[in-house]
């Protein structure tokens, strides 16, 4: 089973099953599906945007328990067990509600360090953005810039010197998909001085 929780809108409360299919090249066909076919993959999509007390069409059970369950729900762990007993009818043991706990912790760990990993990109992308402007509108050295944008770890400078080069090898005089003044000629014959 595969979950996708932040599923666009459009794919939320979808469930799609996959099946091997027989394809007979040579030799006898066997009859029945069941002596082949013991491999199913279900993807249950759900949406972040739906709001929990809003019932699905269709396979509400499954969905909400699921949305539930991988904290999608922004809702704490006693109000999931709440909500899980009176609507569905779980029989909350204490093990239930440690696996409950642990299903929700471990969701919203994920959600955390997603997030978390995000904004680090972002951040890395506005310094190349940043990076990228000052070799443009400057004369200052590329180490210098480098300093000025809080590039200062060595391996965070040898990545973005690297991403330059790349990004200016794809196609001579644009970067990012934009014509730019930097050559890659400067940058090569200051990596040295940077890394």
């Amino acid at each position: 089973i595969w979950l996708m929780p932040q599923a666009p809108l459009k794919y939320d409360g979808t469930i799609r099953i996959y099946s091997l299919q027989e394809k007979v090249e040579s030799g006898i066909p066997l009859k029945e599906k069941e002596a082949y076919d013991k491999i199913k993959i279900a993807t249950i999509y759900t949406s972040s945007k739906h709001e929990i007390s809003q019932k699905y069409e269709q396979n509400d059970e499954l969905l909400r328990v699921v949305m539930l369950l991988f904290g999608m729900s922004g809702r704490s762990v006693q109000e999931i067990r709440g909500i899980l007993e009176k609507e569905y009818g779980f029989k909350m043991s204490e093990e239930l509600k440690k696996g409950v706990e642990n299903m929700c912790n471990l969701a919203q760990g994920l959600i955390i360090e997603n997030r978390t990993a995000g904004r680090m990109e972002g951040k890395a992308e506005e310094k190349y953005e940043i990076l990228i402007n000052l070799l443009e509108q400057t004369d200052i050295s590329l180490k210098r810039i480098m300093k000025i944008v809080g590039l200062v770890k060595k391996e965070e400078v040898k990545e973005m010197t690297d991403r330059l080069i790349e990004d200016l090898t794809l196609k001579e005089g644009y970067i990012n998909g934009k014509p730019t003044t930097i050559t890659i000629e400067r940058i090569v014959s200051e990596k040295d001085e940077v890394v």
